[in-house]
């Protein structure tokens, strides 16, 4: 039998859309030319890795199923984004 405070969480996780995990779909769903915000309500979890220049993000970076993904920003807009061989962390 689950706890009630962890029922309420799972219904929480499922109302709001939240993931505890970073998915290829939603990867998948970023493009060029997105803003630091719509890419955070698009991934719907914190990156694994990230920088920034002052408040600018310079990239955001994902493990999904156990592969590196990374998001990179110029002038905090969406340059490129690509699957890389290890992490950069």
């Amino acid at each position: 039998m689950r706890s009630p405070v962890v029922s309420s969480l799972f219904l929480v996780m499922v109302l709001c859309g939240c993931s505890p995990d970073a998915s290829i779909h939603d990867f998948q769903k970023v493009k060029v030319g997105m803003t630091e915000e719509e890419v955070k309500k698009i991934m719907s979890v914190d990156a694994d890795g990230n920088m920034y220049l002052d408040k600018t993000p310079l990239y955001f970076s994902y493990i999904i199923d156990g592969e590196y993904w990374t998001i990179e920003f110029q002038k905090g807009i969406v340059a490129e984004k690509h699957k890389r061989e290890g992490p950069l962390f």
